[in-house]
């Protein structure tokens, strides 16, 4: 039981990071947006 609940929190931590590289991302082409003055 102990080793089903470390395999599903280990993929729940995998996954989180990838939200947090996403949301990054999405910050840093959003400030470049800004800087290089590309609107619609």
């Amino acid at each position: 039981m102990t080793d089903i609940l470390r395999s599903y929190f280990r993929q729940e931590f995998i996954e989180s990071w990838f939200f947090v590289t996403v949301g990054v991302l999405a910050i840093g082409c959003g400030a470049w947006l800004l800087c290089t003055g590309i609107s619609y």
